[in-house]
């Protein structure tokens, strides 16, 4: 599933000039560019991972309010 996430992420990425990192639920991480990250993304479950690929980027700030 993380590979999907980051599939998704990554046309927000590509678009960023901002080097940006995500950590998934297990441990593994994307980034945008090869350069260290200025932000990092962290998801802490699963379920907030599946909300991204569920409903896009509101699923990904509803899982950050949340």
């Amino acid at each position: 599933m993380s590979g999907r996430v980051a599939k998704y992420l990554s046309g927000f990425g590509k678009a960023s000039t901002v080097p940006i990192e995500v950590v998934f639920h297990d441990g593994s991480t994307w980034r945008n560019r090869p350069e260290a990250p200025a932000a990092t993304l962290r998801f802490r479950t699963r379920g907030a991972q599946l909300r991204v690929l569920a409903y896009g980027h509101i699923g990904l700030l509803e899982a950050y309010f949340d």
